[in-house]
């Protein structure tokens, strides 16, 4: 399973519900994910598999979970990319983007091959 966000990238919290895989299907609970809400728009800070189920997850900027200790070694507890949906930029936000990334490219040092 692979998970089609990237590193920077803004995503919209479309799944805030707490469930677990005990209970029947559909269950929902009234849980802790840290403060995860539903419509929020999150920036993905990294993608991890999961030491324990070899699943994606996603780490976001704006939330820092628990950490847990597995195989000599402390992860943090990831989100479920199924959980978002990447943000859509449209019209006037699309072109201010496409416009700050070419002023940073400009910004950078000119390479002079030799």
């Amino acid at each position: 399973m692979e998970c089609s966000f990237r590193v920077g990238q803004k995503v919209v919290c479309v799944d805030a519900a707490f469930w677990d895989e005990q209970l029947p299907q559909g269950t929902q609970l009234v849980g802790d994910l840290d403060g995860l809400q539903l419509g929020a728009v999150y920036t993905v800070r990294e993608i991890m598999i999961s030491p324990t189920w070899l699943i994606p997850l996603v780490l976001l900027e704006e939330i820092e979970r628990p950490h847990s200790f597995i195989g000599g070694r402390y992860f943090e507890s990831g989100f479920d990319p199924k959980r978002f949906r990447p943000v859509v930029e449209r019209g006037i936000e699309k072109g201010m983007s496409i416009l700050r990334e070419l002023l940073n490219k400009q910004n950078q040092p000119v390479r002079e091959d030799a």
